[in-house]
C-alpha cells in the first residue's frame, strides 16, 4: 500500500482559472499541487467518474510534476480500490455518502478525508448537518 491520498477529481474543485474565484478553488488547487510536487507514494491517484476526467486530471498535473510520475485512475463506482492509497481526499465535507460506500466494502481498508470553508454553501451546510 502506498500510503497517500486517492483525489476526488472534478475540474471546478481544483481550478482557480474560472470566472468566479472562490476560496475553495484556490484550497483544492494549492492541495493537489502540493500533492504532486512534494508526495512521495510511487503513484498519484485520480478517483474519477469517467476516463475523460481522469484524463483532464493528468493534464492538470503536467506543469506540476518536476519529474515523471505513474498515476492510477480508480473509478468513482469502485470503492474496493480505495484501499491501494489508503485514503480518499474531497475537496468539500461532504463525506458522507463515500463513508456510506465504504460500508459495503471493508471500513478500516481507507480513510475518508474533506475540507471546510470559512464561507459554504447551504448543500455544505447541510452536509456538515
Amino acid at each position: 500500500m502506498d500510503t497517500t491520498a486517492a483525489v476526488l477529481y472534478s475540474k471546478d474543485g481544483y481550478d482557480t482559472g474560472g470566472q468566479r474565484l472562490l476560496g475553495r478553488h484556490s484550497a483544492g488547487e494549492g492541495f493537489l499541487k502540493s500533492l504532486v510536487q512534494h508526495g512521495s507514494a510511487d503513484y498519484l491517484y485520480c478517483c474519477a467518474d469517467s476516463e475523460a476526467t481522469f484524463q483532464e486530471f493528468c493534464s492538470r498535473i503536467q506543469p506540476w510534476l518536476s519529474q515523471p510520475r505513474k498515476v492510477r485512475w480508480i473509478k468513482k463506482d469502485r470503492p474496493d480500490l480505495l484501499s491501494q492509497p489508503g485514503t480518499i481526499y474531497r475537496p468539500d465535507p461532504a463525506l458522507a455518502d463515500m463513508v456510506w460506500a465504504r460500508r459495503f466494502v471493508d471500513q478500516r481498508a481507507y480513510s475518508v478525508c474533506g475540507v471546510t470553508h470559512t464561507i459554504a454553501t447551504k448543500y455544505v451546510m447541510d452536509a456538515i448537518g
